[in-house]
């Protein structure tokens, strides 16, 4: 359930419906029935991240169940991998909430574990994250670090299809351009972007693209 739709749906491959709410539930009945413990910290873990990325009035349930799998984490009954990414979305709930300058330094703390660690594939969502939540602030510095993000995205070493990259650095540079004003090249970023995610039947950027004004 997992990589079917967790980190898929969290990295913008495919959206959220109803079917797969109905697979993870069921996919977490069967963890409980069976007193798998991982499997149970597993499909509250997907469902988390799934409800962050879908109905907003079910985000709030989504960071509780990301809270529930922290504190596993924390106590060793689940993936310490994890820890840096669960603390990017609860930062950024927390962010939603009016704590921003916590929040970031939050992110910012996992971001680095996660790019020491050469966790990159995680890296590059959560550095979106992390980038939305510096151009909200908007404060001294703010739009200077969300560079800073981008770029050391662009030189890290990730072992994956460079388009899968690309996507996101694209909407992360239209989101750059339009917090500085650069309308032209915002457009030229958001066109790009729009383009790229649909040639790559991407449906979760697709989505997001065209929410872009």
């Amino acid at each position: 359930m997992f990589y079917a739709f967790g980190a898929p749906i969290a990295c913008g491959v495919v959206v959220v419906d109803d079917a797969v709410y109905r697979e993870i539930d069921d996919a977490h009945a069967l963890a409980e029935a069976a007193c798998d413990d991982l499997g149970v910290s597993f499909t509250k873990y997907t469902k988390g991240l799934i409800l962050l990325h879908g109905d907003p009035a079910d985000r709030d349930r989504g960071a509780e169940l990301l809270t529930e799998v922290r504190e596993l984490t924390v106590e060793g009954r689940f993936y310490l991998s994890e820890l840096p990414v669960i603390e990017v979305y609860l930062a950024r709930e927390q962010a939603r909430h009016g704590d921003v300058g916590d929040a970031i330094n939050r992110m910012r703390t996992a971001l680095g574990v996660l790019f020491e660690r050469g966790q990159f594939a995680w890296g590059i969502a959560t550095s979106a994250i992390f980038v939305g939540t510096l151009l909200g602030r908007g404060g001294d510095g703010d739009l200077a670090e969300a560079e800073e993000v981008i770029d050391r995205l662009e030189t890290a070493p990730l072992e994956m299809a460079a388009e899968g990259l690309d996507v996101w650095v694209l909407r992360m540079r239209a989101m750059l351009a339009d917090a500085r004003d650069e309308e032209d090249r915002y457009r030229d970023y958001r066109d790009r972007y729009r383009t790229l995610a649909a040639s790559l039947g991407f449906s979760g950027h697709v989505q997001w693209a065209e929410a872009m004004p």
